[in-house]
Parts: C-alpha cells; sequence; structure tokens
C-alpha cells in the first residue's frame, strides 16, 4: 500500500516536471506578461511615492524622479524591469550624512539593507518583496546623492520588450 502511494506521487512528480519543462518552450503568454508588467510598474511607482513621502518627512526630498524600462537579462530568454531614480536635493550635509538619514528613513518603511559602505563612495542596497534600492553619491557628480529603485526581472516576449525599453516616464515634478 505505501509502495503504491509513493509510485504515485513519484509519478505525479515526474508528469508535474514533464508538463512544466514542456509547457516552458517558447516565449511566455503575452497577456499573463502585460499583466506582470503593468503590477510591477506600479509597484515600482508607488515606492517612489512612498519614498518621497518618508523622505520628506525626514527633510530629504526628491528632486525629480523618472522611470523607464530596462533590460536585466537576454538568456534563457529576455527579460526586463521597470527603474525609477532620481537626485536627491542638496540640503546642505555631505553625501554620507544624506545616503546615512535617506537610508534610516528607508528601514522605517520597512525595507532592509543589504548592503552599505563607504568606498569608493557612500551608498546603500536595500530590499523590500521583488524591488531593490540603492542611495549613493553620484559617480558622475561627486557631491550629488542619487536614489534608484528596481522591480524584479520579468520574462518578456520580443516584441513587448522592444516597446517598453527605453520609454522614459516623469514620475515626480
Amino acid at each position: 500500500m505505501v509502495g503504491q502511494r509513493r509510485s504515485r506521487v513519484w509519478g505525479a512528480a515526474a508528469m508535474l516536471v514533464a508538463v512544466t519543462l514542456l509547457g516552458g518552450c517558447g516565449e511566455p503568454d503575452e497577456q499573463q506578461v502585460r499583466d506582470s508588467v503593468a503590477a510591477s510598474e506600479s509597484s515600482v511607482k508607488d515606492a517612489v511615492n512612498e519614498i518621497h513621502e518618508a523622505l520628506g518627512a525626514s527633510g530629504l526630498e526628491f528632486e525629480s524622479a523618472s522611470g523607464e524600462w530596462e533590460s536585466c537579462r537576454t538568456q534563457p530568454e529576455p527579460g526586463f524591469r521597470f527603474y525609477a531614480s532620481g537626485p536627491l536635493q542638496d540640503n546642505g550635509e555631505d553625501p554620507a550624512a544624506r545616503v546615512q538619514a535617506a537610508t534610516e528613513a528607508l528601514e522605517r518603511l520597512g525595507w532592509s539593507v543589504t548592503d552599505a559602505g563607504s568606498e569608493p563612495r557612500p551608498y546603500a542596497t536595500l530590499e523590500q518583496g521583488e524591488s531593490t534600492l540603492t542611495v549613493a553619491e553620484s559617480k558622475v557628480n561627486p557631491g550629488s546623492v542619487s536614489l534608484g529603485v528596481r522591480g524584479e526581472c520579468l520574462d518578456s516576449t520580443q516584441d513587448l520588450a522592444a516597446e517598453l525599453i527605453g520609454e522614459s516616464q516623469q514620475l515626480l515634478p
């Protein structure tokens, strides 16, 4: 009896693996991808708005923020994610102090620090759910601090990736 049950369980598991592998061939379903895209973009935009409010309450402000879709992988199938970023207003504090103040405000908002340091420039990387956030002194404009939020890397169709990648949106004034 136990042997038959074990055989059925292994047989069902083998069928599930076969269906998953065979069903995974080709491009993903267009409507499912579009639904995932809409949800991910909305999630990042909501995060930007929450972050904007939380930083404002801490005396820090986004000067502006924009978002766009970017490629996050090419193999085994194309993937892309929504990315939003913007500079923090210079409040007279040095970049390390602004990175630290922003990090503390983000932790109060529920983000978890996964990495932080001061070399080569002050930075912190945080995560919440499937999103990753980086706050760091700019490499291009030393003294300036920027913040960027990336959503999860989504499977895509070639057509949808070509349609969305590079399209920029203004999120905050």
